[in-house]
């Protein structure tokens, strides 16, 4: 029995493939794989989103006040600190401007967290944008609102609580807005520079630009956005602004149909170089509008002494009024009739002389006929 096994189970054996030769299994090789089992089953698993609610602390949190005492990489001494709702919405619009640069507006605005399934590095940069955001915003809100927000442990939940609390979104604040846009050009003065000027037209441009984001569909708000999405009604209203102070040089930069971009530079390099008039209409180099001074000049004096003769008949009739010695005709006067002693709204010389006068002109015109 066995021996006819035998040959059997040798021919069987000599059909199959040859295995690779294994090496045995060394200690270090079990010790990663209990590691790998081990980590595997005892990763741990985030939290479920809460946005809104503040994250529960499993040892003592560094409070807010130590926080605000690290420097986050990004400078922020140029940027707007958060005041209240009257700054909400350009403080929000350079914050979302320094996140797209370092890459944070998912974590911070959407409130991104990477999966179960993402590498050591992957969490690690997420670690790394998140204390850095959180950090960033501490230093740039102002002390009032510093005591809020410090029930909130990340980002994201901070970039909610302000949202939900000092952003404005009605129609009545979308028109002052506009309102406000519109008289612009009554802020310019002569203590104001161009460039000055230049910065608040763009403030406000964006501001519009930022209330009407969540315009619905047909609505007046949309058609605003719209407009203000054109690059050509944006240099359109800068030079509507300016024609009240600098006339000549508006209708000489609307004939070359420059972009925005670059009635800019030219505005500004005008400036620079002393060649932009100032805001009474004079030139400091080439005197491009003597006309227009001077003509305003001739309109000035000639306002002033109309002003001073009808202040002085003003003052001489009262004075008339109030003393009687002094009552005098101006029409008797000028005609060498005794004028002391009435004026002339009584004067009954003046009423006779016109009524002679209108019944001249009847018996003239019936003549005609």
């Amino acid at each position: 029995m066995s021996s006819e096994a035998g040959p059997f189970r040798s021919r069987d054996r000599s059909k199959m493939p040859e295995r690779p030769p294994q090496h045995p299994q060394s200690d270090d090789d079990e010790e990663i794989l209990d590691t790998v089992h081990v980590s595997a089953a005892t990763a741990p698993q985030p939290p479920p989103p809460d946005f809104l609610a503040p994250v529960a602390s499993q040892a003592a949190p560094v409070p807010m006040s130590a926080l605000r005492g690290f420097k986050s990489s990004v400078k922020i001494e140029r940027l707007a600190t958060l005041e209240g709702s009257k700054n909400y919405d350009l403080w929000s619009q350079q914050m979302l401007m320094v996140f797209d640069a370092i890459e944070a507006t998912q974590v911070v605005v959407y409130g991104y967290r990477p999966p179960v399934t993402a590498t050591a590095a992957e969490q690690a940069k997420h670690k790394h944008i998140e204390t850095e955001s959180l950090l960033l915003i501490i230093q740039v809100v102002s002390d009032q609102i510093m005591l809020q927000i410090g029930r909130h442990r990340s980002a994201h939940n901070i970039w909610q609580y302000l949202r939900k609390t000092y952003y404005r979104d009605t129609h009545l604040s979308f028109v002052h807005e506009i309102h406000a846009f519109n008289t612009l050009s009554s802020t310019l003065d002569s203590s104001q520079s161009i460039s000055e000027f230049i910065d608040t037209f763009e403030i406000r441009w964006m501001r519009l630009h930022t209330l009407t984001s969540n315009a619905r569909p047909g609505s007046f708000k949309a058609a605003y956005r719209t407009l203000l999405e054109l690059e050509e009604a944006k240099r359109e209203y800068l030079l509507a602004s300016l024609v009240t102070h600098y006339l000549n040089v508006v209708d000489t930069l609307t004939k070359d149909h420059l972009s925005y971009k670059d009635l800019k530079v030219r505005l500004i390099g005008l400036a620079i170089n002393n060649q932009l008039p100032n805001y009474n209409g004079s030139n400091n180099s080439n005197n491009t509008n003597t006309a227009l001074v001077a003509n305003n000049r001739q309109n000035n004096k000639a306002r002033r002494k109309k002003s001073q003769q009808d202040s002085a008949s003003t003052q001489s009739t009262t004075l008339a009024t109030i003393v009687p010695g002094t009552r005098t005709c101006t029409y008797c006067k000028k005609h060498g009739h005794r004028f002391k002693g009435h004026v002339w709204q009584d004067c009954r010389k003046l009423k006779r002389d016109q009524q002679s006068k209108k019944a001249r002109s009847t018996v003239q015109e019936k003549h005609y006929d």
